[in-house]
């Protein structure tokens, strides 16, 4: 229902929200200028138009979005009108209610609005907003009936290629972030990942030796199954170590590519709190994976002693957005490498089963750096019974994806005696799910051959 207002008619709905403030109301007002013929009556009946806009305005109300707020959602969504678009309010205001009290929850909103996802996802909410050039979305893939995390690539080249280069690799270690291709209709990337139980951050704390060494010895795989694929992360920290039921899993491989790469390149990348000692000194890359060893070790001494190897307790990187203060704060870990080394990189405060090793770990020489492959079998020879080891099965127990369900299909062609009857019902769904999952981007060669030998044993079968 609308009423009349000053030549422009509104939605009731939408007049319940002229109480965020007078910015807001000449925002509504420019929205619905023109949007209904100027018919003068008390009552007018919408339809379905603005269906879900009282919900939205009870969801603006009920988490106080400030007067700005309100005139830049409508600004917004006027342009989104005269770009054509379908303006869905009942999905704006699911959306709204998503991301409740968050930082830059307009952005975020309006992120969600501006995307347009492939068929097969539904976009619930921002995880994180990186920069211009990446959206990481919480969403519900239709294909596998699950929640996973969606990363829009928004068409910059170099960030293009280097998630690409590092893509064959996601599907093949249990303890690397499987991931699949999507585009939508105007053929934009989205790479999809499995939702994790937990990612880590600055404040996790390993809960003694059993757990550390469990981190060290999964990531250390990861590490080492790179290498052997002549690759290095490149951004090794405990917001890019994810975990699920037993497994530590390594995250984000938007730095990651060919060891010649790193060394090409004519600066360091990665975060700060965790860059090997000869980054800091010399900005510049010679060993690759050795960095990626140090960040690892450097990740564990946080976990056990509550700080980085070259930071004091408490102490904060700067962000990029502070350019000045950050090339400052570089500049002082520098001086902490080649001044205060003993001071600052000081085994002291850990178990003493770990000191060795930690100390191979964060050896300030790259050269003499424990390697991956080592660190894996010295973990395996010295602290086995405190390594989890899923079997197989279990790793492949926690993939979320279509590579499982096509191992589970195998399964079931295998288990069916000769000359058995297949139900028809089973039949026809084994059938329909094998043509979709044979239009699955990211499947590996095998894995492809795997799908049309599946279609070929039940060709004529009735």
């Amino acid at each position: 229902m609308v009423k009349q207002d000053d030549s422009v008619i509104v939605p009731r709905a939408a007049k319940a929200m002229y109480e965020l403030g007078p910015n807001t109301e000449n925002a509504i007002k420019a929205f619905f200028f023109e949007q209904q013929p100027p018919l003068l009556l008390d009552d007018f009946e919408v339809g379905d138009t603005y269906v879900g806009m009282s919900e939205m305005a009870e969801s603006l109300r009920k988490f106080k979005w400030t007067d700005d707020e309100g005139r830049k959602l409508f600004a917004g969504l006027n342009e989104c009108k005269i770009r054509h678009m379908n303006l869905d309010f009942s999905q704006i205001y699911r959306w709204i209610i998503a991301h409740g009290n968050e930082e830059h929850r307009v952005e975020k909103v309006f992120e969600c609005i501006n995307t347009v996802p492939p068929d097969d996802l539904d976009i619930r909410k921002v995880q994180s907003l990186a920069g211009a050039q990446k959206t990481v979305f919480l969403a519900s893939w239709k294909l596998t009936q699950k929640d996973v995390i969606c990363k829009r690539i928004k068409g910059c080249p170099e960030v293009l290629h280097r998630e690409m280069e590092a893509f064959p690799l996601r599907n093949s270690h249990p303890n690397i972030i499987e991931t699949y291709q999507l585009h939508n209709r105007h053929n934009e990337l989205f790479l999809i990942e499995e939702l994790l139980e937990a990612v880590l951050n600055d404040h996790w704390r390993a809960d003694g030796l059993q757990e550390v060494t469990n981190l060290l010895y999964d990531i250390g795989s990861a590490l080492k199954y790179l290498q052997e694929h002549n690759r290095a992360h490149g951004d090794v920290k405990p917001d890019n170590i994810g975990r699920m039921h037993n497994r530590y899993i390594l995250l984000d491989f938007g730095i990651c590519r060919p060891l010649d790469s790193f060394v090409q390149a004519p600066h360091a990348t990665g975060s700060l709190r965790t860059r090997a000692p000869e980054l800091l000194v010399n900005g510049r890359y010679t060993q690759p994976t050795s960095a990626d060893i140090w960040a690892l070790g450097a990740t564990a001494f946080s976990a056990l002693l509550g700080r980085f190897p070259l930071l004091d307790k408490g102490e904060e990187v700067p962000r990029k957005s502070n350019s000045d203060a950050r090339a400052d704060f570089e500049a002082m870990l520098k001086t902490r490498v080649e001044g205060k080394w003993d001071e600052f990189v000081s085994v002291d405060g850990l178990p003493p089963e770990l000191k060795e090793l930690m100390t191979r770990m964060l050896e300030r020489d790259p050269t003499k750096r424990i390697k991956a492959t080592e660190l894996v079998n010295l973990l395996e020879k010295k602290f086995g019974a405190f390594i989890a080891r899923s079997s197989e099965k279990a790793a492949r127990d926690g993939r979320f994806s279509p590579s499982e369900e096509l191992i589970q299909m195998k399964e079931f062609r295998d288990a069916i005696p000769p000359g058995a009857i297949i139900p028809i019902h089973k039949f026809i769904q084994f059938k329909e799910r094998l043509r979709e999952l044979q239009a699955t981007e990211g499947f590996s060669k095998e894995q492809h051959e795997l799908v049309q030998s599946l279609m070929a044993a039940f060709e004529g079968r009735k």
